[in-house]
């Protein structure tokens, strides 16, 4: 990356090209949610000062899929989005020259690096600024968004959680297809349960945000609205969900990082590859656990993080090492929300060991990765799996 930047600068200094004030992005860059953070982390990075500040133009054709129209109105506080074909088109030449590859790398101080370790480092700074969210929803939506759950059973002035546990359904229409290639991303949306009562029974709400053609709860849980499978579905219902909810879980999916954006509180859950880590400090996480089926027993995360294991993007690259993945049990998720509503009721202390267990662990993180060590692991998840094994 570091070559392609320096080869970059000195053709866009060769022919005239560096002072230009603008940039473009890639096209594709609102084709899915993930990419919205990309977006956050570059504007971000400017700024503060970590990258030189320029006009981002993107060339959006008609016909380019967008994951969420809503979401690219809000960015054009900051971008300028250019969808007549015939200025694209004028416009591509140039593009080839004084494009950002947004959805892959950022460089900060000049030095290039991979997007998602950029990104854990921008929002690092961010955060010790007290920088609010670039983007906000406007009092019109809010109320227009509390209306609609007024509509459907979730009362003025209560508060609520957003749930999303990615299964097989988006993408190939039917939930736990084997042939999907991110199967090892999914879990179970009925292994939740538990932790959903537990919302409950503190006085919150919790609705479940995705596509309808994912598998529906196979128990009816009072307090519970299945926004994913109602008439009430939009764009700009789906942000406001994801953003306006006290807090979000989440599994491995592009959802996930939209409360990111807007520094709402995540419950990271089931995360595989076990290398990443949160992308913002008010995260709480838990990793879903491996196992080698030729030894018959859990792989130790520090042979995970030291291995290619984890960095496995595939389902087919677990089952070629014969290896098993292990979802959450629904007694650690309910531990593991339970200590978010701990968190934010004010209830909850953290001893001089869980804080010491945690640093120990970002510690060895950082060893073999470049995620960073925002966020904590859930402090029962912790001590139940890897309490032993935190010792570079």
């Amino acid at each position: 990356m570091q070559i392609f930047e320096d080869f970059q600068s000195a053709y866009l200094q060769k022919h005239d090209l560096e002072n230009f004030d603008f940039r473009f992005a890639s096209p594709y860059l609102f084709s899915s949610y993930n990419v919205n953070s990309y977006l956050d982390t570059f504007i971000k990075a400017m700024e503060l000062g970590l990258k030189p500040k320029r006009k981002i133009l993107v060339l959006i054709p008609e016909n380019e899929k967008i994951a969420n129209p809503y979401m690219l109105e809000m960015w054009q506080k900051y971008i300028r989005v250019i969808r007549n074909s015939k200025t694209i088109e004028l416009l591509s030449n140039l593009r080839k020259y004084l494009q950002y590859d947004i959805d892959y790398s950022c460089s900060l101080n000049g030095k290039g690096m991979y997007i998602e370790h950029a990104k854990v480092i921008v929002q690092r700074e961010w955060e010790k600024s007290n920088k609010k969210p670039l983007l906000e929803l406007t009092d019109e939506d809010i109320k227009a968004g509390w209306d609609l759950l007024a509509e459907n059973g979730i009362r003025k002035n209560s508060w609520f959680v957003s749930l999303h546990v990615r299964d097989s359904g988006y993408l190939l229409g039917k939930s736990g297809d084997k042939n999907d290639p991110n199967l090892y991303r999914n879990a179970d949306i009925d292994s939740y349960a538990e932790a959903i009562k537990t919302i409950v029974s503190r006085g919150g709400y919790v609705v479940r945000v995705g596509d309808p053609k994912m598998k529906y709860m196979s128990d009816k849980i009072d307090g519970v609205f299945d926004y994913a499978h109602s008439n009430i579905r939009s764009n700009k219902m789906d942000i406001f969900l994801f953003t306006q909810c006290r807090f979000f879980i989440a599994t491995n999916s592009g959802p996930l990082l939209v409360p990111c954006i807007f520094n709402v509180p995540v419950v990271y859950t089931n995360v595989l590859p076990t290398i990443q880590r949160p992308w913002t400090k008010n995260t709480l996480y838990t990793p879903k656990l491996l196992k080698s089926n030729k030894e018959n027993r859990i792989l130790t995360l520090k042979e995970i993080l030291d291995s290619d294991i984890g960095k496995f993007y595939n389902t087919r690259q677990y089952n070629e090492r014969y290896i098993s993945i292990i979802d959450n049990t629904a007694h650690e998720l309910n531990a593991l929300i339970s200590e978010m509503l701990n968190y934010l009721d004010g209830s909850l202390e953290y001893t001089d060991e869980d804080n010491a267990s945690q640093e120990r662990l970002g510690n060895l993180y950082l060893k073999y990765s470049k995620y960073g060590n925002n966020g904590r692991m859930g402090r029962d998840f912790l001590k139940k799996h890897f309490s032993g094994q935190l010792f570079i």
